[in-house]
């Protein structure tokens, strides 16, 4: 018998050539903002509702962020609301996973009503009533303003589900996500797997910082196989003197780094879905740390994996 569980719902959304142009003009990064906004203010009534007075509030740093980036975010928005539903004794949504594809605001939109829905069910069974039910009208959002609206509907069911802050055994479970979804990329290459695995290890000690740091290393390498590929690059910030990065910055940066990844598996002819994340207990930024080094040790052999592949030689 299946248990609940494990049911993952995957929503799956590639842009086929029998979708026009103005097709996908009709929803825009304005129309997906609206919608997370009102999944946020509806978080503020359950929120109320559970005596909790306010989530904590954070800025992010980041431009030029895309749909793919929206998207991943939501999805940790439905494993946060997972939580909470399982703590209240309410049967669970179903599990949404990303996928290699091309992302649009249409996608996002999609999730961000999939999650509004769900905060609706969930306070109906609460017996939570007054939700707002009007949706703004907003005009000139980019993805980047739709992903700090995600994270606030994140902060907020974090605080639902009791979860008080993230823990580095969270960012090495994301983490191993990461390192998942390039081996995909390596074995899609070379199914012989002739790639390395003994990345340097991490030194004890490391600190959230420095993991935060390994994380911004990982999306520059991301941007230059992005730019072999012929894609854009997305913007890398850079790290503030006077901020002192924490595990839910690191957090932040391994969703960001998974929804790279899978547009990478896209374009490498991937079709890997990312795995779930496995839970695990006790770990420390090193762990972390570790795993960070392993997927820019992975990332480093596509381009060499590639070039022995194509020219029919046996080692590297």
């Amino acid at each position: 018998m299946i248990k609940k569980t494990a049911i993952v719902f995957m929503l799956v959304f590639l842009t086929s050539q029998a979708v026009s142009e103005a097709q996908q003009s009709e929803i825009t990064p304005s129309h997906v903002f609206a919608a997370m906004d009102l999944a946020d203010r509806s978080s503020d009534v359950l929120m109320k509702a559970e005596g909790i007075e306010k989530a904590e509030d954070y800025q992010i740093a980041e431009k030029g962020l895309r749909p793919m980036h929206v998207y991943q975010l939501a999805t940790a928005c439905n494993d946060m609301m997972i939580r909470f539903e399982r703590k209240k004794g309410i049967r669970p949504m179903p599990k949404i996973v990303a996928a290699p594809a091309e992302y649009i605001p249409e996608d996002t939109k999609i999730l961000a009503d999939i999650m509004l829905a769900e905060i609706r069910r969930t306070a109906n069974r609460l017996g939570v009533s007054e939700l707002p039910q009007n949706e703004e009208r907003f005009s000139d959002k980019v993805p980047t303003d739709v992903f700090e609206n995600a994270l606030k509907v994140f902060l907020k069911l974090s605080a639902l589900a009791g979860v008080e802050k993230i823990t580095p055994s969270e960012n090495f479970q994301e983490m191993t996500r990461a390192v998942s979804d390039v081996k995909s990329i390596l074995k899609h290459i070379d199914p012989a797997q002739r790639y390395r695995i003994d990345a340097p290890t991490s030194l004890p000690g490391v600190k959230s910082a420095d993991v935060f740091k390994e994380c911004l290393l990982i999306r520059q390498d991301i941007n230059v196989l992005r730019k072999s590929l012929n894609l854009d690059t997305v913007p890398v910030p850079e790290v503030s003197e006077n901020h002192e990065p924490q595990p839910f910055d690191v957090f932040i940066q391994t969703q960001i780094i998974i929804a790279e990844l899978n547009l990478l598996k896209m374009a490498a002819g991937t079709v890997s879905l990312t795995p779930l994340p496995v839970p695990v207990s006790d770990k420390v930024p090193s762990d972390v740390h570790q795993q960070a080094q392993m997927v820019r040790y992975l990332l480093s052999q596509i381009k060499p994996l590639q070039e022995m592949v194509a020219s029919g030689k046996s080692e590297p």
